[in-house]
């Protein structure tokens, strides 16, 4: 029964160390807040609808520090989710697919996967209109080992808008830390924008 205890105790304290945690990391970078590149009108309740259609799953990606291309996230599966067929979706193939948004409502969207523009997945994502971008609520966490004994987490958080031409860019925040016995390793917060071309 002490044990028990010990256990549960344990688990609430990371499980509330965790929450305080990741409440203030992954924040998005103001570098890329109203870029001149995006649309003047950028995303409001009026004008959401103009991100339904079908993108391209590949992407070109810059990081806000070093500018540079990162492979990581280079495609709308990743970003998502990183273990979303794994084992069929591969660099070598990532031409024949694509993804298709459709906004259901003023709190959900629909994502669909498609292979040859034929469906063969799909998630229902709620998400937060504000300043000008769709805030997605799916943030992605991924816990590693024991966090902070020995462990770490890694934290995506999504903002979607559109550019001139109407193409989707996709804002992610990402951190990665991690410790060794609460002694905080160094913790890295990078800041990517993926811009996806409009098929239709």
């Amino acid at each position: 029964m002490v044990k028990t205890k010990v256990i549960l105790f344990y688990k609430l304290f990371i499980y509330i160390l965790i929450i305080t945690f990741l409440s203030g990391c992954a924040s998005f970078s103001y570098e890329f807040q109203n870029p001149t590149f995006l649309t003047p009108a950028f995303i409001t309740s009026k004008n959401i609808q103009e991100l339904n259609g079908e993108y391209s799953i590949i992407a070109r990606a810059k990081d806000s520090s070093a500018n540079s291309y990162n492979v990581k996230f280079n495609n709308f599966f990743q970003i998502l989710d990183g273990d979303i067929k794994k084992d069929t979706l591969t660099e070598h193939n990532l031409d024949h697919y694509s993804f298709k948004i459709n906004v259901i409502n003023d709190t959900n969207i629909k994502i669909e996967y498609l292979n040859n523009h034929i469906p063969f997945e799909e998630l229902i994502i709620g998400y937060e209109l504000r300043e000008g971008y769709l805030y997605l609520k799916n943030k992605k966490t991924t816990i590693r080992g024991v966090p902070y004994l020995f462990g770490g987490v890694e934290v995506n958080k999504i903002r979607l808008t559109r550019d001139l031409n109407d193409n989707l860019v996709a804002e992610i925040a990402h951190h990665n830390s991690g410790t060794i016995l609460f002694i905080f390793r160094d913790a890295k917060d990078n800041h990517y924008q993926c811009y996806y071309l409009k098929i239709k």
